[in-house]
């Protein structure tokens, strides 16, 4: 068989070129993981079932982590990174559902290694559970977990993990009172802003303990309805929690835009802004909002329905008031009263008769 005849039927044999020695090495590399390659235990890989190895890749993780994050400008650069990476791009005439923008997302380095972090953290969960580990390492994972997934804004990450921290973890392992409030706060958080299950996180906040009082008043600001409150103490809280209450960011933006609509004839930009969190450019964008702005930053919300003009009223001409002469009262004259007759002449006169 000619050398050609061989190539054309992809025969790989090893020559005294190295050729064919070349390209077994190279499907042989293939084979072998990485050190820190680990596979998921559900794919029936079990080496994240031994201690060690869940160990050995934790540090691996938080140190992918931290040299992520050292890798940042600042921390606002940092923050936006971190918010918008697991974000799929809006592309002009497409499907956002489609390949070609998950292509697009994780083209950019630093979202494809947030989303390289996110896939590690949910092999290392699953050796974990696997593997009935329950001790204090489990919680260090876990709490690690949980607030690097909180930061990314990926509740497929965080919220089993709470679950599985708060109600398996904690009773055999009972964590610090002030772990304990933090963690049982994001799970109430997220019950209320992410699930919109305000039940639910009332029931946590009192099986659990919370007293931090921003997560209350949140939980309350979304119930009643409590737009500028809402706003108030979203300016009080940590990056943590402000991940969190950007779940239900959306709906107090839109109730705050019926309130004023309903509320006002004319409203200055400034409120708007003010009880909305954001320009009034992108407000307008966002949520197509169809106020004409006046003079002086004053928008028009809605104008009053016209009014009818009112009647010319004619000139009333009062009739002359005439007045009833006065009756006058007839003089009663007095009567004439015979004089007093001495009584003693009288019978004297009787007598004379």
């Amino acid at each position: 068989m000619s050398t050609s005849d061989k190539r054309d039927r992809g025969d790989r044999t090893p020559t005294r070129g190295g050729m064919g020695m070349r390209t077994a090495s190279w499907r042989s590399s293939r084979l072998k993981p990485a050190v820190d390659d680990y596979g998921f235990v559900s794919k029936v890989d079990s080496r994240l079932l031994d201690h060690k190895n869940q160990e050995k890749y934790y540090t691996t993780i938080v140190e992918k982590y931290l040299k992520f994050c050292g890798s940042a400008d600042s921390p606002k650069t940092l923050d936006h990174a971190l918010s918008t990476a697991l974000t799929l791009p809006t592309l002009p005439n497409a499907d956002p559902s489609a390949s070609t923008s998950k292509n697009i997302r994780y083209a950019d380095p630093s979202n494809s290694a947030l989303a390289g972090l996110l896939l590690s953290m949910r092999k290392l969960r699953e050796g974990l559970v696997a593997s009935s580990r329950l001790d204090a390492f489990t919680v260090q994972a876990y709490t690690f977990i949980i607030r690097a997934s909180i930061l990314m804004a990926h509740a497929e990450s965080y919220h089993p993990a709470l679950l599985h921290l708060l109600y398996t973890l904690h009773p055999l392992h009972p964590l610090p009172p002030t772990e304990l409030q933090e963690f049982a706060g994001y799970h109430m958080l997220h019950l209320a802003c992410g699930l919109e299950d305000y039940a639910g996180a009332y029931e946590a906040g009192v099986r659990f303990g919370v007293t931090d009082y921003r997560v209350r008043q949140a939980v309350d600001a979304l119930v009643h309805g409590d737009y500028w409150g809402w706003r108030v103490i979203k300016g009080k809280v940590d990056l943590y929690k402000g991940r969190l209450l950007e779940g239900a960011e959306k709906r107090v933006r839109l109730l705050a835009l019926k309130c004023v609509g309903k509320a006002y004839f004319t409203v200055e930009v400034g409120y708007v802004e003010a009880v909305m969190g954001m320009e009034w450019e992108d407000a307008k964008r966002e949520f197509a909002v169809g106020w004409e702005m006046g003079e002086g930053d004053v928008l028009t919300v809605r104008r009053q329905k016209g009014k009818a003009k009112p009647a010319v009223q004619e000139p009333v001409v009062q009739a002359p008031v005439v007045q009833a002469p006065v009756a006058q009262r007839p003089v009663v004259e007095p009567l004439a009263v015979e004089p007093s007759v001495d009584v003693g002449k009288r019978w004297s006169a009787w007598d004379d008769d």
